[in-house]
């Protein structure tokens, strides 16, 4: 039995978090993939799954070899996907990863943030708040709103665990928009 292979895995050290590069013994994806879950996602569901599938792991296997040519289309939707509505889909799936594994405890937690952590930090999901964010207010209220009342912890975690150079950025980017959120929810 191998241990770490969840940390290694909310390390990014078996790729991504997508399912088509992985193969699984099916009782894994029984009881992981079917987990109903509070928003409906479109693009992050597989790392969702992925979460439960490493955190049971007892052994993972890596080729070397490549076996698959992965081919991005410039117009594709998946290389199109404006940087705000990835974010969002982010944020929304954090949420719902915490949601769904809080109850492994505090290790699953510490995965979990470390993981979406590395994926806000791709520079796809970089936005330009000023510009950008108003239309993306709205949607983004549901989930922080979910995460500071139900598990503000994983939020605070998500923020105090950024990198350096971007927890600040970051922070203060959270932080007015949940300025705006609670203004436009008191008024």
């Amino acid at each position: 039995m191998e241990t770490g292979l969840f940390e290694r895995f909310c390390h990014l050290e078996f790729g991504t978090g997508a399912l088509w590069n992985k193969l699984y013994r099916a009782d894994l994806i029984r009881r992981w993939g079917c987990r109903p879950h509070r928003w409906t996602q479109n693009g992050t569901e597989d790392t969702l799954v992925n979460i439960g599938c490493f955190w049971e792991a007892r052994r993972v296997v890596t080729l070397p070899d490549c076996l698959h040519h992965y081919v991005l289309q410039p117009d594709s939707l998946t290389s199109s996907l404006e940087a705000e509505r990835g974010f969002f889909k982010i944020v929304q799936a954090f949420a719902i990863a915490v949601d769904l594994y809080s109850s492994l405890g505090s290790r699953a937690l510490a995965g979990i943030v470390d993981l979406y952590r590395a994926q806000l930090a791709y520079p796809s999901y970089a936005l330009l708040w000023q510009d950008t964010l108003p239309p993306w207010a709205d949607p983004l209220a549901e989930p922080l709103q979910f995460l500071a009342r139900d598990h503000p912890r994983a939020l605070a975690l998500l923020l105090a665990r950024l990198p350096v150079p971007e927890r600040s950025s970051l922070r203060s980017k959270l932080r007015r928009l949940w300025h705006r959120i609670s203004h436009r929810r008191d008024g």
